[in-house]
């Protein structure tokens, strides 16, 4: 009899309704982490939030070694962007309120993040989840000014 590896549980991977597909197929299915970049360690997924019926809602991945950890995409699989530990948790959130209060004072999201993209030499589309500490300050400063 084989053994089965441990895997996402498959009602989490169904959990995406024909809405949520329409919705979310502009995103980028960046890989599973399967190894933490910062330490080496290993990263293991894990659910946080569950409703009432034990609906997964929220889920994310987290480094066992250190604890850097990223949230997933609603339905739990893939990942909004790279590993972070706490500080770079902080510069993240504080750059998406920066981009947010330029979004809503006067330009378009969509120039926004294409003028980063070519800023930060991006191939693809540009992602707040993507950027390292330095690359967030460095956003911070430009936006601020």
């Amino acid at each position: 009899m084989k053994k089965r590896r441990k895997q996402i549980p498959r009602n989490i991977q169904r959990q995406y309704t024909e809405t949520d597909k329409v919705l979310n197929k502009h995103i980028d299915k960046l890989p599973i982490p399967k190894r933490c970049h910062l330490c080496k360690g290993r990263v293991k997924w894990e659910s946080f939030m569950e409703d009432v019926y034990g609906k997964v809602t929220q889920a994310r991945y987290k480094c066992v070694k250190c604890g850097a950890q990223v949230n997933t995409h609603r339905g739990g699989k893939y990942p909004m962007g790279k590993l972070a530990d706490r500080e770079l948790r902080r510069l993240r959130k504080l750059s998406h309120d920066v981009l947010d209060w330029e979004h809503l004072s006067y330009r378009k999201k969509t120039q926004i993040y294409e003028e980063l993209a070519k800023h930060f030499n991006f191939k693809g589309k540009f992602h707040i989840g993507l950027l390292s500490k330095e690359q967030c300050k460095e956003l911070i400063k430009l936006k601020r000014i």
